[in-house]
């Protein structure tokens, strides 16, 4: 078999035919998986909102520590931070203390203007 000039360069356009076709493909495969699988860009946008928020949360929960740690210490410092619990969370008192407990009117809200008329306690006007 004898090749002419003629005849190889109508090979060489089908094989570059033939070349382009392949790269085309291939670049439509590397293409697809930019925007569709495992790694593509909307996974990895989908990914940095979920750090994002992760982030957000982790930084409450950090906040939430500091202030447990900051308790912690002020326990384990004196009695003071445990006596003002004790008042606050469950009611208790000292011995010889004396507990007083105002209720309000429940119909009559305390206005500013209540507070205003009203004598406080040690003055000497009469009404």
């Amino acid at each position: 078999m004898t090749y002419t000039p003629a005849k190889l360069v109508q090979d060489g356009i089908n094989l570059s035919k033939i070349l382009i076709i392949l790269f085309a493909i291939l670049l439509i495969i590397l293409f697809g998986r930019l925007w569709v699988g495992s790694g593509s860009f909307p996974q990895i946008w989908h990914m940095q909102d979920k750090v994002e928020t992760l982030s957000a949360a982790n930084q409450q929960q950090m906040e939430k520590n500091r202030k447990l740690e900051a308790e912690v210490e002020q326990f384990q410092e004196g009695t003071e931070a445990i006596e003002a619990r004790a008042r606050s969370d469950f009611g208790m008192i000292k011995k010889g203390e004396t507990f007083y407990q105002i209720i309000l009117d429940p119909e009559k809200p305390e206005t500013a203007t209540n507070k205003e008329k009203a004598p406080t306690p040690g003055s000497n006007e009469q009404q």
